[in-house]
């Protein structure tokens, strides 16, 4: 829903939804469960203003691996039928020893108040403020002893046009948990009908507070189950359009820091 005033003030209210079904799966468990997200806009000519369950700027922005399809290597609803012993999203336990994107996802959909500035030249700016982190759709867990979970993401999005094609970039920075820090970093560039894209991203935990938890007896938190708090993740795409059929081959690779524990997806979607 949204209502237009004059001199370029607007207000939109969103409301997403998702229905997941998966049978035999005992690491994501979302058997069968509706989920919406609220969010609204207010567009002014000092920049945007939102607040909702919607993801951080950072996400937003993000240019890494790309996909026409609904599918991607970037965490989605789609991909979540694979199965993954790096993760587990249920109801009593949450357990993440590898990061799920490249893009900044910790707070996921949790509630948050983001602010984008108005452009300038080729530049987006923005900051999101999240108070309370843990998410069904992000990575931190609500059964997790931190003393904060709150979180804070500045980012930043870049437009380029040179004569040998469209380039776009986009840079995130976050701290969570007031000790968690990620960087992302992301690159596409278009010609004619070609986009080439990469993303990356470093998530360390800064100093000996609140450090990856190696040994628990807690079922609701097993050992290394916040291992993606130091971690990386790189991903690439490359596609093609021809005329109304569209296809995109992705790669993506995550890894823990401090374990073996690693994944890697290889997709190749078309679309017409």
């Amino acid at each position: 829903f949204g209502y237009d005033f004059e001199n370029d003030y607007k207000i939109m209210l969103h409301n997403e939804a998702s229905l997941i079904f998966r049978q035999h799966d005992t690491r994501y468990e979302h058997d069968g469960e509706w989920r919406f997200y609220t969010y609204g806009n207010v567009d002014t000519p000092y920049g945007r203003l939102s607040a909702g369950e919607n993801f951080n700027v950072a996400y937003q922005f993000h240019k890494g691996a790309r996909d026409f399809s609904p599918m991607s290597v970037t965490d989605t609803n789609f991909t979540w039928f694979l199965s993954n012993h790096n993760s587990k999203n249920g109801k009593k336990a949450v357990d993440f020893k590898t990061p799920k994107s490249t893009a900044m996802m910790n707070d996921g959909r949790a509630f948050k108040v983001s602010y984008i500035a108005p452009k300038m030249g080729n530049t987006l700016l923005g900051f999101t403020y999240t108070p309370d982190s843990p998410s069904r759709r992000g990575m931190i867990s609500r059964y997790n002893t931190y003393e904060r979970d709150d979180a804070y993401v500045v980012a930043m999005h870049n437009e380029w046009e040179f004569d040998f094609a469209d380039v776009y970039t986009s840079a995130g920075y976050g701290l969570f948990n007031r000790t968690d820090k990620e960087l992302s970093l992301g690159l596409t560039v278009a010609k004619g009908n070609w986009i080439v894209a990469a993303g990356y991203k470093k998530a360390y935990v800064d100093g000996k507070k609140n450090e990856i938890t190696t040994v628990t007896s807690d079922p609701r938190r097993p050992a290394f189950y916040d291992n993606y708090r130091e971690s990386q993740a790189w991903d690439f795409s490359l596609g093609h359009e021809f005329g109304p059929l569209k296809t995109t081959l992705a790669y993506l690779h995550t890894e823990a820091d401090n374990t073996p524990n690693k994944d890697d997806m290889i997709m190749l979607t078309n679309t017409y």
